[in-house]
């Protein structure tokens, strides 16, 4: 259950991960089984920011499962996306990675 594993780890808590169940990516980092999508990242720069640590990482592996909803948080609750059909972009989009 995807909600019990993410209300397990946002609350302060010695060892998040007991019995929670996980396979290894590319890089040996866990992974969620019937997660939506896997990011397999390596660090990359570290900042401080305020009373918090910004993390930046590299994603050298990715992978989506279309046939599994996401799990979405926001304003306090839990919500789902509905489908939606995606326009092309009105400006063009200059992206490299």
């Amino acid at each position: 259950n995807q909600k019990e594993v993410s209300n397990r780890f946002s609350k302060p808590r010695s060892n998040k991960w007991e019995g929670v169940r996980f396979e290894r990516g590319h890089s040996g980092a866990p992974v969620l089984p019937g997660a939506a999508a896997l990011f397999d990242c390596e660090p990359w720069a570290r900042h401080e920011a305020g009373d918090h640590v910004l993390f930046i990482a590299r994603v050298k592996h990715f992978r989506s499962f279309a046939d599994r909803q996401p799990l979405v948080f926001g304003k306090g609750r839990y919500a789902s996306l509905q489908p939606t059909e995606f326009a092309a972009p009105l400006w063009p989009l200059d992206i490299h990675y």
